[in-house]
């Protein structure tokens, strides 16, 4: 969860949703690929490299984002919390291409200032204990933290990630005959997914609203997959 929390740290107010699900697409876009080596291993390779390859690709993005890491910066949010408001703002006028002293940079700062005395006012600190209090004994906290625990929660039960690994098996006993064929409708099905992904987050994620967009998308998905575990098998 570092990934999106840094980058919402660090994103302008305005396109800030539109950032954090990219994160979103591009989980989706290494699922596709994936199922497209897994593809093409079968098609070009044989003996244990069918397996080897896969696998060890899988590393590749995880290095690449370990070498990235140390190449960014801390999140001005974060170096605020710190009371380094030096860094802060040179870090912020950084990511905002403009300078300190710009209208835009100081009114962001002044908001981020304002919003961490009325946290430290409520919460008597800045330590982890006190960010812990702050969580679970503000009833709206409390009630945020809840949310979140439970919807990724749910989102594990959906059983969304049964479907992405077990999707040749799937395939085959929908009619998709041979291991090339099932892997094959298995990569179109992670192309079909990134476009579907790409289109809600241009389209429809801020016009419909995130509860709107949630509860539209949990009811299309539990539908699935009823249809898929009672009335194909």
């Amino acid at each position: 969860m570092l990934t999106p929390t840094y980058i919402s740290e660090n994103a302008p107010r305005a396109i800030r949703g539109a950032l954090t699900g990219l994160y979103q697409l591009f989980e989706t876009t290494g699922a596709m690929l994936a199922f497209w080596i897994n593809y093409g291993s079968l098609l070009h390779l044989s003996g244990n490299s069918t397996w080897i390859v896969p696998l060890s690709m899988q590393a590749l993005p995880a290095i690449l984002l370990s070498v990235g890491m140390f190449f960014c910066h801390e999140s001005p949010r974060f170096l605020a919390r710190k009371d380094d408001w030096e860094q802060a703002s040179a870090i912020l006028s950084k990511v905002r291409s403009l300078p300190i002293e710009h209208p835009y940079v100081q009114t962001e700062l002044q908001e981020m200032q304002a919003q961490l005395e009325e946290e430290r006012a409520l919460i008597g600190g800045n330590s982890w204990w006190d960010i812990q209090r702050e969580m679970w004994t503000i009833s709206g906290n409390r009630k945020r933290a809840l949310i979140s625990i439970f919807l990724m929660v749910c989102q594990q039960m959906t059983g969304t990630n049964a479907i992405n690994y077990y999707a040749p098996t799937i395939f085959t006993d929908l009619g998709v005959t041979g291991n090339a064929n099932s892997l094959f409708a298995t990569g179109v099905y992670g192309i079909c997914k990134v476009v579907g992904c790409a289109l809600f987050l241009l389209f429809l994620a801020d016009s419909l609203g995130r509860k709107k967009s949630l509860l539209g998308s949990a009811i299309a998905m539990g539908l699935c997959m009823f249809y898929l575990g009672f009335c194909q098998f």
